[in-house]
């Protein structure tokens, strides 16, 4: 074997078969497969009417519409495959975006880093260079999600909004602090802290829309646990560090309502399975993960028990 052509998850040969095959069970193509299905059906009734009059006559030679209506619905069935295959495209083009987004983010560490300058109070100041365009598939594709399910049109805005709105505020912090005799206000003295705390905020909302996004988006299993794990783990960075600064009880409930469900997901990565290390490569992220539920579900248990 040729190592140098090897990619995980790629089938090589099989690549033709397996497109088929997520065309025919991916959810994201449910309609057009019901499509195509009741074409196959008519061409078959036509194909059968047309068999049995030539049968019956002895003599094709008449003009019959049986043909037309096979070549029609056979016509159906290949746009309804090359609309899925466009769908499908659609699908992976956003995936790859927001996955890649969520692995920078966690192999940057940047919700402690963000953690970090709101307990320090302050962002350490850089020069602020032109604005470059990080989020290439949406900007360019935006459109492309009207060809999308509601939900997952939904929960893909969601990331991108929250995400840009992390990357502008962030922007904004820094130019205030670097444009001399600028008519824009700066921000209150020993206001920043305050400030970088709403962006954590903000981060957190954009990982967990990118968490349920990749949960809907992935229709393969086990590409869908890689994937939907490096959102989640940043997901649960940002929730634990805003636990801890977030002084106001009400602040604290608008984000308490997720506890339920991560002590669901905790219960399911405690199983053997994951017990074993062997988890596609990324042991510490698994062990990080269940670590940080961890603590999220004994904290939340004692308050209860407090209560």
């Amino acid at each position: 074997m040729d190592w140098s052509k090897w990619i995980e998850g790629d089938r090589g040969s099989a690549a033709t078969y397996t497109h088929f095959l997520r065309f025919i069970f991916s959810p994201h193509t449910r309609d057009l497969v019901i499509i195509a299905l009741l074409s196959l059906i008519v061409a078959c009734v036509f194909a059968v009417q047309w068999f049995l009059e030539c049968r019956a006559s002895w003599s094709c030679s008449d003009i019959k519409l049986e043909p037309a209506g096979i070549g029609g619905a056979l016509l159906i069935i290949s746009w309804a495959y090359q609309a899925g295959n466009v769908r499908l495209g659609v699908v992976d083009l956003f995936v790859a975006e927001i996955f890649t987004m969520c692995k920078v983010a966690s192999g940057t560490e940047f919700v402690s880093k963000l953690s970090q300058w709101s307990k320090n109070g302050f962002a350490p100041r850089c020069v602020v260079l032109p604005h470059q365009d990080v989020m290439i598939a949406f900007n360019t594709n935006a459109k492309d999600l009207e060809l999308l399910d509601g939900n997952v049109v939904k929960y893909v805005t969601a990331t991108y909004v929250y995400f840009k709105t992390v990357i502008d505020r962030l922007d904004r912090l820094h130019s205030k602090s670097l444009v001399e005799n600028s008519s824009v206000s700066k921000l209150p003295e020993n206001s920043e802290s305050k400030e970088l705390l709403e962006i954590l905020l903000l981060a957190f909302g954009s990982f967990e829309s990118a968490r349920y996004a990749l949960t809907i988006m992935v229709d393969n299993g086990e590409r869908r646990d890689e994937r939907v794990l490096f959102a989640l783990v940043n997901e649960l960075r940002a929730f634990n560090e805003l636990w801890d600064q977030f002084d106001d009880e009400i602040l604290k409930a608008r984000i308490s309502d997720r506890v339920p469900a991560y002590k669901k997901l905790y219960e399911e990565l405690r199983c053997e399975k994951y017990k074993k290390g062997q988890y596609f490569g990324h042991d510490a992220l698994i062990k990080e993960t269940v670590s940080l539920l961890q603590r999220i579900s004994c904290v939340h248990t004692s308050l209860d028990t407090i209560r």
